[in-house]
């Protein structure tokens, strides 16, 4: 994999291209962030692909830009063994919720279907503990109310993404 430059300010040493909780703190790492512009919304989606096929930032990336984007549309994106990637850095607007990409962080759990293509909240354990980690530190970092923090289907589209409560 290919460090990217617009990202380098934004990695730790220890570890290149993963968040995870035992290197540092996902607080630290967002402190760091340069020239962040404001956000209120958090928006949390899925990658509509069947839990055996576990992508990445890399793997999106590249469906992304086959279909014109510049960059991976979303911030951050959850591994099936719970892993956080950054993809598209916090100082650039995202492009995960058309009409509503500014000032909306966009995080994407991986899986969200079943074999058949199905809708299915089929995360796991791993997934939801670095889901609410990397949404408390960031409503905490940029001061989200928990009201603002959306799945993709909240935003009026039609689809069932991302398939998963965040609420009871």
């Amino acid at each position: 994999m290919e460090l990217i430059p617009s990202l380098e300010p934004c990695l730790p040493s220890a570890s290149p291209f993963l968040l995870t909780p035992y290197a540092f703190s996902l607080v630290s790492v967002l402190l760091r962030l340069p020239h962040c512009p404001p956000y209120s919304f958090i928006t949390v989606h899925c990658s509509a692909t069947p839990p055996q096929q576990d992508v990445g930032v890399a793997e999106i990336r590249r469906w992304h830009k086959k279909r014109g984007w510049r960059d991976v549309g979303y911030h951050f994106v959850i591994r099936r063994n719970g892993d956080v990637e950054l993809g598209r850095p916090l100082s650039q607007t995202g492009a995960h919720v058309k009409g509503h990409n500014k000032g909306n962080i966009g995080v994407c759990l991986v899986g969200g279907c079943n074999a058949d293509l199905q809708p299915e909240d089929n995360f796991t354990l791993a997934q939801r503990k670095a889901l609410f980690g990397l949404m408390a530190a960031l409503q905490e970092q940029f001061l989200i109310s928990d009201e603002n923090v959306k799945g993709h289907k909240d935003w009026g589209v039609n689809k069932a993404c991302p398939v998963m409560a965040l609420r009871a």
